[in-house]
């Protein structure tokens, strides 16, 4: 992708052509041209058959930067609090005002926030001037953040500079815009800034000379461009870097209504792709729903003639079920599927109060009879076994005798048995049902 970065400046229009091979930036094109003529129309040649984005930059006399802390880490959060906390720093009524905040997190709980502001005013101004020299920008930064790009490409390991040109004086440090300053054309607003910047930022690296800087052995260049083309063209390679970049700290002024035009045609054509790809999504589970309900009702009718017979698969299957829904409320009501008897658990909770004197060895609690589909008539009969030792031959006695007064749940009407064998004493007995 290309990016064309264009800024007027005095009686010029400036242009860097900047692009990325295999993650390296590249510089293609520096070139001025006079106000009185058409930059685009005379470089069709050089752009055409290239996806190229146009930038351009509100000058910092057009923009408000203010910073701010916030104990606050979510951006969700920061970007919800910052119209209030905001309104006292902006010299611009809300309503008329573009925000652009960038987040630089402290730590787990304080972000700090730098903003960019202008009036909408401001910006449309900004865009009319381009468009008499038929310029439609697609991205609108700023000169100031134009100007740190250039100074973190050229002199990519020093932590704090400053860089003049032009109108624009700005002090990066500490991964960020620290101060920017718009100079007036009189040589003392000059100077202020000049010794604003010496005394607050002592250490910072002063990118202010034309063709040499003082502290440095040989100046930097830059894709075969010297560094005095580059500092004259600094401002525009900063705009391209920026529209290039499109980090977190790019900024972007074309916000709603006065989103560019590229722009508003590529959010339209992603809402499209994006209605046709859920659109596609659900006419695919449809199918598939269709498919697989067709595949399992095939199936279905398919176990019906494996238990049933073909006679029992014509007609469709709905009018099946409906058919032997309405034979099964016709026939008999059924045997009950929760049988009225006595538990396994009620027979250990009555053996558990009388273990004075014996011991319980095995118990098996058996369904002898229950009613089946030919005999729904029969009743629940239960046949529980049980092996005991006592430890004493009365005591035996008594806990037979009470398994016929006591025991509640023994039915009297059938045999209730017990034997004696190797010290070991069996019993049966069949339980009745409940009342």
């Amino acid at each position: 992708m290309y990016v064309l970065g264009l800024h007027k400046e005095h009686a010029h229009i400036k242009v860097a052509l900047l692009c990325k091979v295999k993650n390296k930036i590249e510089i293609a094109l520096l070139q001025s041209f006079p106000l009185d003529v058409k930059p685009l129309d005379i470089l069709k040649t050089v752009l055409v058959g290239k996806k190229v984005k146009i930038v351009s930059g509100l000058e910092t006399n057009e923009i408000v930067r203010r910073d701010l802390s916030l104990k606050l880490a979510k951006e969700k959060e920061i970007l919800s609090v910052l119209p209030f906390q905001v309104e006292s720093l902006i010299p611009f009524p809300l309503k008329e005002t573009i925000l652009l905040p960038v987040l630089y997190p402290r730590n787990k709980h304080v972000t700090d926030v730098v903003i960019f502001a202008t009036k909408k005013d401001l910006l449309l101004h900004h865009l009319s001037d381009l468009k008499s020299s038929a310029i439609n920008p697609d991205i609108v930064s700023a000169t100031a953040v134009a100007l740190s790009r250039w100074g973190k490409l050229l002199f990519p390991h020093t932590k704090e500079f400053s860089v003049l040109q032009g109108k624009t004086c700005i002090v990066y440090s500490e991964g960020k815009i620290v101060a920017a300053h718009a100079i007036e054309e009189d040589d003392k607003g000059l100077e202020q800034v000049q010794a604003f910047v010496k005394t607050k930022f002592p250490h910072a690296f002063l990118i202010w000379e034309e063709a040499v800087l003082t502290d440095m052995q040989e100046t930097p260049s830059y894709s075969n461009f010297e560094f005095h083309s580059l500092k004259e063209f600094a401002v525009p390679i900063g705009l391209a870097l920026d529209g290039l970049m499109e980090d977190s700290t790019s900024l972007q002024f074309l916000q709603g209504e006065l989103t560019a035009e590229k722009e508003a045609k590529s959010q339209k054509m992603l809402a499209l792709k994006y209605i046709t790809a859920c659109a596609c999504l659900a006419a695919g589970l449809w199918g598939f729903g269709t498919y697989r309900l067709s595949t399992e009702q095939a199936n279905l009718e398919q176990i019906i003639v494996e238990h049933l017979g073909k006679d029992a698969a014509t007609g469709s299957l709905n009018d099946q079920i409906i058919s032997w829904e309405k034979a099964l409320e016709k026939q008999e009501k059924t045997f009950p599927l929760s049988p009225n008897i006595y538990l396994v658990s009620d027979v250990l909770a009555w053996l558990s109060s009388r273990r004075e004197n014996i011991d319980i060895r095995h118990v098996h609690y058996d369904l002898v009879k229950c009613p089946t589909l030919d005999e729904k008539n029969i009743p629940y009969l239960v046949k529980v076994d049980l092996e005991l030792t006592a430890s004493s031959e009365t005591a035996a006695k008594e806990f037979q005798d009470a398994l016929k007064k006591q025991a509640s749940f023994i039915n009297a009407s059938k045999e209730i048995s017990w034997s004696f064998s190797h010290d070991v004493y069996k019993t049966s007995f069949y339980l009745k049902q409940k009342l």
